[in-house]
């Protein structure tokens, strides 16, 4: 091979290498550039699926506290209920004295009473705080009269009895019959949210 051909052949040589070259950065760089997207794609779902399962774990229990909250609300709207809602009232209060086995003669509105006989020292009520207080006058045996009490202050109401009068019913005869006198008070509390903002109590 004279020195011509072999200056020849080496400048072909570097054409081809230059070519290759070309080649390859148009070819397998954007190549390279795909497969690295693909790969923090994969990646990214990877970390998605372990979130989405480790919430779909959670689910049972998130699901079994919003039930215990919506019973607990039911339980709170309706021990309410009967220092808003005289009829209401008066239903249950039938009703316990049926259980009991006493019987509810009278029942006489007396007001809302005092507020501060109850509320500790420096507490204020809430703008929807509500008590209220009846006279209840009945009678029956003394078993079924303390009976009675004690489910008028059990939880089918926010309540508390105030004053109580048993005497002995001698138009009953004998048998231990007894006539009651009892001042019951009935709570209501508002329920509406907190404000940390002075002047917007109750504000949602």
């Amino acid at each position: 091979m004279t020195h011509e051909q072999a200056r020849k052949l080496i400048a072909q040589l570097a054409i081809a290498a230059a070519v290759c070259a070309g080649v390859h950065a148009i070819g397998a760089g954007p190549l390279r550039t795909r497969a690295l997207a693909a790969e923090a794609e994969l990646a990214s779902f990877i970390d998605q699926h372990d979130m989405n399962a480790a919430v779909l774990a959670d689910l049972p229990r998130v699901v079994e506290t919003r039930q215990l909250t919506d019973a607990g609300v039911r339980r709170f709207a309706s021990r309410n209920q009967p220092a808003l809602d005289e009829s209401a009232m008066f239903t249950q209060v039938l009703d316990l004295a049926a259980q009991s086995g006493v019987s509810v003669e009278q029942v006489i509105p007396a007001g809302e009473g005092q507020r501060d006989v109850t509320l500790p020292a420096g507490a204020k009520p809430r703008p929807g705080d509500r008590r209220t207080r009846y006279t209840l006058v009945g009678g029956g045996s003394y078993g079924a009269t303390t009976d009675f009490l004690e489910r008028l202050q059990g939880d089918w109401a926010y309540c508390a009895v105030r004053q109580c009068r048993i005497t002995p019913d001698y138009q009953a005869g004998s048998g231990g019959a007894v006539r009651f006198s009892l001042l019951l008070e009935l709570f209501s509390f508002d329920a509406a949210p907190i404000s940390l903002t002075p002047g917007t109590e109750g504000a949602p």
